[in-house]
């Protein structure tokens, strides 16, 4: 009985520590800056900013059920922004210097303030994006 007991508690950190691994290993680690704003679950509800199931590939404002657009966002948007790798990659590096470029402009807003400046940061980071989809 005792061995039994050993090997279902064996059997169950086993699984235990191989379901946290796939967990960790599916967002990276520079995730964790984004976590703040953005949901990565289908259907998930928006935050400060919108969730990101889909973006990539998706035209920007992909978000339906976020309402918090900026108007240089929308202009973007409306230009025909879509979220290519290229486009990931560049607006995570610097939201208001792709924003400028984007619509033209050199006085723009966006919400994301946040950037990463690290090419393999941001290249795990759209990985991550991409794999986000049904």
């Amino acid at each position: 009985m005792f061995q039994a007991n050993r090997c279902a508690a064996a059997l169950f950190f086993a699984v235990l520590a191989t379901a946290a691994t796939a967990r960790a290993d599916d967002a990276p680690r520079a995730l964790r800056s984004c976590v703040a704003c953005h949901t990565f679950d289908k259907g998930g509800h928006s935050k400060i900013g919108p969730n990101l199931w889909g973006i990539a590939g998706a035209p920007a404002m992909h978000d339906d059920a976020y309402g918090k657009y900026g108007d240089d966002f929308r202009d973007a948007a409306a230009s025909g922004l879509v979220w290519t790798d290229a486009n990931l990659d560049a607006y995570i590096a610097d939201p208001v210097n792709f924003l400028r470029d984007a619509v033209g402009r050199r006085s723009v807003r966006t919400y994301m303030i946040t950037r990463v400046p690290r090419p393999n940061d941001r290249g795990a980071i759209v990985e991550y994006l991409k794999s986000l989809k049904d």
